[in-house]
């Protein structure tokens, strides 16, 4: 029943902030400018797209090994875009991770070590977000909407990190495993400690963290090469600054509740943009736009996924 009601919230979120998109919008206007968007740059956006799944799938791949999970960095990417297909109709972000680690943990064996490169991975991109996001901020340190964001993000990034160090102590790893036994149900407390060890074996691993967060820059560096060339497409004289932290930014933003982020992203996209001086029908144009690139580019996941079922039974074979 909770369940129910929370989806019927998010649908309802979505469609009024759409309905309100709608009514501030002259939507005649936005047709012409998708139809004469330049083709050829809608093309180089796609060179966005492949690099942050590269970057993405070396951050896996790399606290894959961490934990003794041996896999070819091309499976890994096979998973990955899998995991970007399935994003589309799953909770954004969870739940492709979710999907990729099922596969991984079937291929190898090692289900809680690849349920735990999965966490940390994901934990790694949001904390790398922060501080890259906060760097980026001090370009936009004379707007007060340059410094009130800067202080969040600030203040996010040394939240993040402090419960990251807490979360990868040996003390709290001490503590926690008195309350988490006591879960006897059908084993659910060994299990989820298991799980929790697995995860505390990065704090041996600075390096692989480290890394880790780097990488994450470079997934946000693409994501705005990604909108640098659509926006070039659209006509739109932005440099690449904006679209590397506008869409950082919105990229929390849409964890809020809402259909994979529908209407939230819109609405964020018209907000920053027109900040910037962009028209509102040229920044809601500008989303739709690279939604679709998501969209379109993670569609060899639904080649891929038939395949690695097919690689499995193959290997089980051998």
């Amino acid at each position: 029943m909770k369940n129910r009601l929370l989806n019927i919230a998010r649908i309802v979120i979505s469609l009024l902030l759409l309905l309100f998109l709608f009514y501030k919008l002259d939507l005649q206007d936005v047709k012409p400018l998708i139809k004469a968007a330049d083709i050829s740059f809608l093309i180089l956006s796609f060179i966005g797209y492949i690099l942050l799944l590269l970057f993405s799938t070396m951050r896996w791949w790399l606290l894959l090994n961490v934990q003794g999970v041996k896999l070819p960095f091309i499976r890994v990417f096979g998973y990955y875009i899998t995991g970007m297909f399935f994003n589309n109709f799953l909770p954004p972000t969870i739940g492709g991770g979710t999907v990729r680690a099922i596969f991984a943990g079937r291929d190898t064996g090692k289900n809680k070590e690849s349920f735990a490169s999965m966490t940390c991975e994901l934990l790694l991109g949001f904390i790398g977000l922060f501080i890259f996001v906060t760097i980026l901020l001090l370009f936009y340190l004379m707007r007060l909407e340059g410094r009130i964001l800067f202080l969040i993000f600030l203040f996010g990034s040394i939240v993040l990190i402090i419960l990251f160090c807490l979360f990868l102590s040996p003390r709290m790893v001490r503590k926690l495993e008195i309350y988490i036994r006591r879960i006897r149900i059908f084993g659910i407390g060994d299990k989820l400690y298991d799980f929790y060890t697995a995860i505390s074996i990065y704090r041996y691993k600075r390096t692989a963290i480290l890394i880790g967060i780097l990488l994450s820059f470079g997934v946000q560096t693409a994501i705005g090469i990604q909108n640098f060339f659509i926006a070039r497409s659209l006509h739109l004289q932005l440099d690449l600054l904006p679209c590397i932290v506008f869409p950082s930014i919105i990229s929390v933003i849409i964890m809020l509740p809402s259909i994979g982020g529908l209407g939230i992203r819109e609405v964020s996209y018209v907000y920053f943009f027109n900040m910037m001086g962009i028209p509102k029908e040229a920044s809601f144009s500008l989303s739709i736009i690279f939604y679709l690139v998501g969209v379109i580019g993670s569609l060899p996941g639904a080649v891929i996924f038939p395949l690695m079922k097919r690689f499995r039974k193959e290997d089980k074979q051998l």
